[in-house]
């Protein structure tokens, strides 16, 4: 199976009630990846979604420049109409501890050897 990574600033929309990580259209058909065909439809907020799944990597950035790959078997919609996001996840999420700052505006996905501590004060 061919394997690609996901890189060059992708935005993703963080969505822990999304059981899958899922690539819209427009980054479906750009990465012209080997597809499997499905055999059902995937129900979002954009309705029933005909899809593929694809074989790649997700490349994330850690902050001291290092790369790191989650690889995995990602969704990649077919019709531009149903959404111009792409989600990440519980899939590719459950590998580390989210934290989601509004106040911040940062999202935060933690992997051993890192942690957080909640604190008074």
């Amino acid at each position: 199976m061919d394997r690609h990574s996901v890189s060059g600033g992708q935005r993703l929309l963080v969505d822990s009630g999304a059981d899958r990580t899922v690539f819209n259209a427009a980054l479906t058909s750009k990465l012209n990846l080997a597809t499997q065909p499905a055999e059902d439809r995937i129900q979002g907020v954009a309705g029933e979604c005909e899809y593929v799944t694809m074989q790649s990597a997700l490349v994330f950035k850690r902050d001291d420049g290092v790369s790191v790959r989650v690889r995995g078997e990602f969704l990649g919609l077919l019709d531009p109409r149903a959404t111009d996001l792409c989600v990440l996840g519980r899939d590719v999420l459950d590998n580390f501890d989210v934290i989601h700052s509004r106040r911040r505006g940062e999202v935060l996905l933690l992997a051993p050897p890192h942690q957080y501590q909640v604190m008074t004060g």
